[in-house]
């Protein structure tokens, strides 16, 4: 039975493989069996008769799908069977069903259909903004994805949106208490600076890393806590998202002061929020030692994306020869 598995074709192996991987999860995605709802069980059932589609707009569905069940008994479960379920209703795509007219799974990972899908989270979110303006850390996130659109493109209107906004408030550090939350937004500044030098994009965010405060490098050692005054508490992980604004400086000043900060800051972080074993980091030191309902540790998902995101633009911008590197 080995040997006539290792030569059996390819294309069959694989698709046996595909067909194997599929049913496992349908198996055991999201809610345990026992607590699935009526609800998860009609999707589970589609999905494996091949029945489901894609669903490109609410329109599609005749507008929002209302709740089913009272949300309180229900919410979590068939929102845990809903997410999962994403990833093997894409590889039954093509597998389960066969309609030729329907796209693959794998089609979605082609740079144009990324770059198409990223442009439109962009238009949306202009359109739809959370709050009118400000320069905090949600919005100022959004722009480094608008910045990291650009780069990967060469479209000017990504660049010429974060001038905009980079215009509108006057190049100045984030109005949030938290020291690394204020410099999300300095991140777009300093590229923005290094794509077309002007002392004003870079002025504020200087004039601030001096100033002698408490959320400030220029004012205390530990100044990126996220609590309130005097601001050393608790370190958080989702914090190192802002540190690639440390090696940006550097380029656009040449002072290397802005890397022994990033190397402080990442270090003090890390060694606080970081589990060794695990090589992934708690939201902050106040999740060390606990565990979940299931008895496990927790480990925030969101904050080590967090973290990882702030890799790539930290080595994008990092001497060779940093110490720390």
């Amino acid at each position: 039975m080995v040997a006539a598995a290792a030569n059996a074709p390819a294309e069959t192996k694989k698709s046996s493989t595909r067909t194997d991987v599929v049913a496992h999860h349908l198996e055991t995605v999201g809610a345990r069996p026992a607590e699935r709802t009526p609800l998860d069980e009609r999707v589970i059932r589609q999905v494996r008769e091949g029945k489901g589609q894609y669903i490109h707009a609410q329109e599609d569905v005749s507008g929002p799908v209302p709740f089913m069940y009272p949300i309180h008994n229900h919410r979590r479960s068939t929102m845990r069977t809903a997410m999962a379920l994403i990833a093997a209703a894409a590889m039954c795509v093509g597998a389960a069903s066969g309609r030729a007219d329907q796209p693959r799974a794998e089609d979605a990972f082609q740079p144009e259909r990324i770059l198409a899908l990223a442009d439109q989270v962009y238009a949306h979110t202009l359109e739809n903004p959370y709050r009118e303006t400000d320069r905090n850390w949600i919005r100022a996130t959004f722009y480094s994805g608008a910045m990291e659109l650009y780069h990967a493109t060469g479209n000017e209107k990504y660049r010429e949106q974060a001038e905009r906004w980079a215009e509108k408030h006057a190049w100045r550090e984030g109005t949030e208490g938290s020291g690394m939350n204020k410099l999300f937004c300095a991140m777009t500044w300093v590229e923005l600076y290094l794509l077309a030098p002007d002392p004003k994009k870079l002025e504020p965010t200087l004039r601030w890393l001096a100033t002698d405060a408490p959320n400030s490098p220029g004012g205390a050692k530990i100044w990126f806590g996220h609590a309130g005054p005097p601001y050393d508490r608790p370190l958080y992980s989702d914090s190192l998202y802002g540190a690639p604004v440390f090696p940006m400086l550097y380029q656009a000043t040449g002072d290397r002061g802005h890397l022994d900060m990033l190397d402080h800051v990442f270090r003090t972080v890390t060694e606080a929020t970081l589990d060794e074993a695990e090589d992934l980091y708690y939201r902050d030191p106040g999740y060390i030692g606990r565990q979940s309902p299931h008895g496990e540790k927790i480990l925030w998902s969101r904050g080590n994306g967090w973290v990882f995101a702030a890799f790539p633009r930290i080595l994008r911008y990092l001497p060779e020869d940093a110490p720390g590197r």
